[in-house]
């Protein structure tokens, strides 16, 4: 099983780890979304920060915090109880954005999973019928705006150590259209998968499932020096679709680190028993160097079971 990502400045193989969970990822998108084009911003840091810069910034950050606002104005207008008050204008802690995002993950695991008893309103209740995508749509723009608003946060501790001693630059692709009707589940069995990213060590790049997990990985959990024990802190559960290609070993560097091991013991978990990163493959081969790849909306993904005439030497 092979990924080919195609695009006018070059072209990447990767050659998928034969794992039946992998396996079946492979041919769900294979079904979905084969053939078509994915974007690509290029090279980008995890966690890269613009606090130094969020004083020319006023106005966006005034414009998603007000967004945010207005979000939880719709759901308070359908009756929803939200039990919790957030500033007048954003604050700049990362704990307050930390808090949004686990109520927009809660509510979607709310649903998805269909439990009876919503986690902020136990009264609330929504029509037997009514479809995920539908909710989905009506508190992922907090998520989203979240996730803008992160960058001008006042940084963490641990935020600073990632910066400053392992930048983890990876080449994220994504479905150019995610549509949550497409969801990859992935059972609990195979959720084991996240405990074997340290087992892949001979690869130079790895392909990754992408963040989009419906909750927080433990690794944007340390950047954002929240509690790992929280429900929606986990190794990857879905998949919208989205990939990552690494470019360094900075992932496994943290991991091994004095830095992470200690957050991970001050909230009782062993650093090398949690769930750190859910492999697809590595890079077989590639047309130039990563970061000649110029960002686009126009990278053709393929899934293919076979080796392709496009296969050429790694450079």
């Amino acid at each position: 099983m092979q990924v080919f990502i195609d695009s006018p400045t070059g072209h990447i193989t990767v050659q998928l780890f034969d794992v039946p969970v992998v396996k079946r990822w492979f041919l769900h998108f294979r079904n979905l979304v084969n053939g078509r084009d994915y974007h690509s911003a290029g090279i980008t840091m995890l966690d890269s920060t613009l606090y130094l810069t969020r004083r020319y910034c006023k106005d966006r950050m005034d414009g998603l915090w007000q967004g945010i606002r207005e979000d939880l104005a719709v759901l308070e207008s359908r009756g929803f109880c939200i039990p919790f008050r957030i500033p007048h204008s954003f604050d700049y802690s990362q704990h307050t954005l930390n808090r949004l995002h686990r109520f927009f993950t809660l509510n979607a695991i709310w649903l998805h999973e269909k439990r009876p008893t919503n986690p902020f309103d136990p009264d609330f209740q929504l029509p037997d019928d009514f479809p995920f995508w539908e909710w989905h749509g009506l508190i992922d723009p907090i998520n989203r705006k979240v996730h803008q608003l992160e960058a001008y946060t006042n940084p963490t501790e641990n935020r600073r150590f990632v910066y400053d001693q392992f930048p983890v630059r990876d080449m994220h692709f994504c479905p150019r259209v995610e549509d949550p009707r497409n969801l990859f589940a992935i059972s609990h069995s195979e959720y084991q998968h996240n405990h074997r990213f340290l087992e892949y060590d001979r690869y130079e790049h790895l392909m990754l499932l992408d963040a989009s997990i419906l909750g927080k990985s433990y690794l944007q959990s340390f950047c954002d020096d929240d509690d790992p024990n929280q429900e929606d802190c986990t190794g990857r559960q879905v998949s919208h679709g989205g990939f990552f290609i690494t470019t360094d070993q900075n992932r496994r560097s943290i991991y091994a680190s004095t830095q992470f091991a200690r957050w991970c013991r001050s909230h009782g978990l062993d650093p090398r028993a949690v769930p750190h990163e859910f492999v697809l493959g590595y890079v077989k081969s590639r047309s130039c160097s990563l970061s000649d790849m110029v960002p686009n909306d126009q990278f053709r993904v393929k899934f293919q079971k076979w080796p392709t005439l496009w296969d050429s030497p790694q450079v």
